[in-house]
């Protein structure tokens, strides 16, 4: 929804509003839980860590939006997102291929920093605010993955 009123902003400083308002809005929709339940997504993505831990990213149907757990190591050791090799779910998702549409479910990571140009969802893959507008991919812990039908 923000997307297009960012990308026809006349500068940066009407774009970084676009984004306080994206954030503001993102914190008032999810205000009462961060949980996602069967939305409809495309695999992306999937790849694992060094340490053999699954990593997945899915953009949803329709929209320029993806959700995705950490890529790495590092990064999990606070976000708490990798799919662990000895879990159920990452021999479910073992069968699935790039570009299987799929129902998932889990729970949104913040950043809670929406008053110093945050996302409050955790959007830490853009390297760039256009980036993050356009295309953004947020955290997400997995509980399911599953193929639609």
């Amino acid at each position: 929804e923000f997307s297009e009123e960012y990308s026809s902003a006349p500068n940066d400083l009407k774009k970084s509003a676009v984004r306080t308002k994206r954030a503001n809005s993102l914190k008032e929709l999810f205000s009462k839980s961060l949980s996602v339940t069967n939305w409809v997504g495309n695999i992306n993505e999937m790849s694992t860590t060094g340490e053999g831990n699954a990593h997945i990213q899915v953009k949803l149907v329709g929209v320029d939006v993806s959700f995705a757990n950490t890529n790495n190591e590092l990064s999990d050791l606070v976000d708490k997102t990798l799919i662990n090799q000895s879990s159920p779910l990452f021999t479910k998702v073992a069968d699935f291929s790039e570009g299987d549409q799929v129902f998932i479910n889990g729970v949104l990571r913040t950043d809670f920093d929406t008053d110093e140009g945050g996302d409050f969802l955790d959007e830490s893959f853009s390297f760039t605010e256009a980036g993050s507008m356009t295309d953004p991919i947020f955290l997400i812990k997995f509980n399911d993955i599953d193929l639609s039908e």
